[in-house]
């Protein structure tokens, strides 16, 4: 028999949120195909659906006619109490912020809230790497994927969920992560969720973004860096961003912090050790400081995208 997959604490993970025969709010169908995708397995797992949104039909005409013939209940142009207020779960668009009124009135009435990609999360059964960044993360996961045969799905409008039932047999999985995202699962975590542990999280940059969605740089930086509390074996930075890799080793656990960098010379701090993956003679190398050579991953010439981030993004995926 095969062992349960465990959470970032080793014990195993509970299973996952029940919905057969649960009344079920997608609040925020949105237009790039998540909410789309949560109807969808909803619906396919027997739960009664009702997509909630304050965009008119003729604004979501495109998602709305790829669910026709579903057994989904509409509510659009504006939400309604009952659909919120009654529901056994609601299933929130990851880009309506956690103090928006019908999220607060939601928590406050005691329905439990999630997202796609918690949902996808507590299903998953795959190896996966986790990448996030405010700059360079749909490059860094899409050449990730590439390099390790991986599906990519979240952030790059390829939903988990919709991902999940079409996995090749064996192919681990990349997940892209928005800050959006990264809030809605460390909540989730908050709140009980298990979630299974990533082989390795990526961070790519941090500068400051969506301070309106977030509130505050810090709020912001919490959000990316909280993917570092789901356990991974790894955490990825760029060397020359002192202050990410900072705040990356002092949140890291016991994951080891690999820094990737295009020049050791000039992304290596004065008195520090080179970084773990950098580019010696033309070729992209590994030294884990075991003691033995360093492992050549690929050679720069063989890298066809343009600029020196793009060459720290190969670095971080390989």
């Amino acid at each position: 028999m095969t062992a349960p997959a465990a959470d970032v604490a080793g014990t195993p993970r509970r299973g996952p949120t029940p919905l057969a025969g649960r009344r079920v709010t997608v609040l925020g169908l949105g237009t790039f195909g998540g909410g789309e995708a949560v109807a969808r397995f909803l619906v396919a797992e027997g739960a009664r659906v009702t997509v909630s949104d304050a965009k008119s039909p003729e604004q979501l005409a495109g998602p709305v006619a790829a669910l026709a013939g579903l057994p989904i209940a509409w509510s659009l142009g504006g939400h309604r109490e009952a659909d919120v207020l009654e529901a056994d779960l609601v299933v929130k668009n990851p880009a309506i912020p956690p103090d928006a009124p019908w999220v607060v009135r939601a928590r406050e009435a005691g329905v439990p809230l999630t997202s796609e990609l918690v949902l996808a999360l507590e299903r998953l059964e795959r190896p996966f790497a986790v990448v996030t960044g405010s700059k360079g993360k749909t490059t860094t996961a899409t050449l990730l994927g590439a390099m390790a045969g991986a599906v990519v799905a979240g952030n790059n409008e390829r939903p988990l969920l919709a991902a999940l039932p079409a996995l090749p047999p064996g192919a681990p999985v990349v997940l892209e992560v928005s800050s959006f995202m990264a809030e809605d699962v460390a909540r989730a975590r908050r709140e009980g969720a298990t979630l299974p542990r990533p082989r390795a999280v990526v961070l790519t940059h941090l500068e400051p973004e969506h301070l309106n969605w977030h509130g505050t740089l810090e709020a912001y930086y919490e959000a990316k860096l909280s993917l570092l509390d789901l356990g991974p074996e790894q955490v990825l930075v760029p060397a020359g961003h002192a202050e990410l890799v900072a705040l990356a080793g002092a949140r890291r656990g016991g994951a080891r912090l690999l820094r990737a960098a295009l020049d050791a010379a000039l992304d290596a701090a004065p008195a520090g050790p080179p970084p773990d993956v950098r580019v010696e003679g033309g070729v992209a190398v590994l030294d884990l400081g075991a003691g033995g050579p360093p492992e050549a991953l690929f050679p720069l010439a063989a890298l066809r995208l343009l600029g020196r981030h793009n060459r720290v993004n190969a670095l971080l995926a390989a």
